[in-house]
């Protein structure tokens, strides 16, 4: 219920008016213990995508931090004996036309290993991927010194992809 401290707001709004005027952002939240070794909260705090307008911007990363605080969010770190009070930063970024994208894991997630990345990829905007509303592509890409090569390839089922529309989002 604190609300942005009116120095942060005056910041992000100047920030955006760099970007132009109808500038399309994505606000992001990153956890700092999604997908260590031990956990995967991927998904369980908001982002927001296509924001438009510095208010709608600021209130988005005021959204973002108060998700860490979600009956979802907290279910989960209860689940998993996690009693550290969570630490989040919010990302602002412009918005790109995506024809595909995803997330790359520089240690594999599920079993911690560092001599491979793990790329997940889905069609359209990556909030489907980070969402968990697709199953993604997954791509593991072996690493020896500065040498990498594909190892393997999952194929997702991947029915529908989120697309930038004048509204901000739309599932095709």
């Amino acid at each position: 219920k604190a609300g942005l401290p009116p120095d942060l707001r005056v910041a992000i709004e100047g920030a955006y008016t760099l970007l132009g005027d109808g500038a399309r952002v994505a606000v992001r939240s990153s956890a700092t213990m999604e997908d260590s070794g031990g956990f995967s909260f991927a998904g369980m705090n908001e982002s927001f995508t296509n924001v438009s307008g510095a208010p709608a911007i600021a209130q988005a990363v005021l959204r973002c931090w108060q998700s860490v605080w979600s009956a979802r969010s907290m279910a989960y770190r209860a689940s998993q004996r996690i009693d550290a009070e969570p630490a989040i930063a919010v990302v602002v970024q412009r918005m790109v036309d995506a024809d595909c994208s995803g997330v790359m894991f520089t240690a594999d997630p599920a079993s911690g290993r560092r001599d491979r990345l793990v790329i997940e990829a889905a069609f359209g905007l990556g909030q489907s991927v980070v969402g968990g509303e697709v199953e993604p592509d997954t791509h593991f890409v072996a690493r020896d010194a500065s040498v990498l090569s594909l190892s393997a390839t999952r194929v997702g089922d991947k029915r529908r992809k989120l697309v930038r529309d004048a509204d901000g989002r739309e599932v095709v």
